[in-house]
């Protein structure tokens, strides 16, 4: 999603922002895995919780004036569609499901990073401790992650670029020998699940 995309980016400069709104205040704030948005006031007591909750209730409004307003001025999308569309544009990007937080005095949403944000930031600290000279700590990171994807050209990049450092070429042949290992471990499990049918 964009957040997923672009936290990173806003994290260093707005780890958290302000709205007023009548003197209370809608809070949003950017982690490394999540954004979350804080809006003040409780869930209408029209709204079934369990429906809102799984992002299927329908739209009761406060004040009907400014929905009509809103969308005359079209300031507003459709009524009733911010949870749906929340919902579905998601998991449209392959991030979870967003859940919510409902308190008597707010409601929290909040929309986790998309599985390969985790990547990058382990990515990064990988080249962090490659730069501080933490060559044993990075590597040994590094091989995890290629124990569970081998075919990760940044990692793999990064493997090449400790064992340069160390002067350590012979510990290239050793993933060649994990790469032979995996694949024929496949080849046994893919003959093991034929064979039962």
């Amino acid at each position: 999603s964009f957040f997923a995309k672009n936290s990173g980016l806003f994290s260093p400069y707005f780890p958290l922002f302000f709205v007023q709104l009548n003197g209370r205040t809608l809070r949003i704030t950017v982690f490394a895995d999540r954004i979350e948005i804080m809006s003040p006031g409780e869930l209408h007591w029209g709204v079934d919780k369990e429906k809102f909750l799984n992002g299927k209730a329908s739209a009761k409004w406060r004040n009907q004036s400014f929905t009509y307003l809103f969308n005359k001025l079209q300031l507003a999308q459709s009524e009733g569609q911010g949870i749906p569309t929340i919902f579905r544009t998601m998991k449209e990007e392959g991030c979870p499901d967003p859940s919510f937080e409902i308190e008597t005095d707010s409601i929290t949403c909040i929309l986790p990073a998309h599985p390969r944000h985790r990547m990058v930031r382990e990515l990064q600290e990988i080249q962090d401790k490659i730069i501080l000279g933490r060559l044993d700590e990075a590597k040994e990171q590094t091989f995890n992650l290629l124990e569970t994807d081998l075919y990760n050209f940044r990692t793999l990049d990064l493997y090449c670029e400790i064992i340069a450092k160390q002067k350590r070429p012979q510990e290239l042949y050793h993933l060649y020998h994990l790469k032979i290992w995996i694949f024929m471990r496949l080849i046994q499990i893919h003959s093991s699940i034929l064979q039962k049918f």
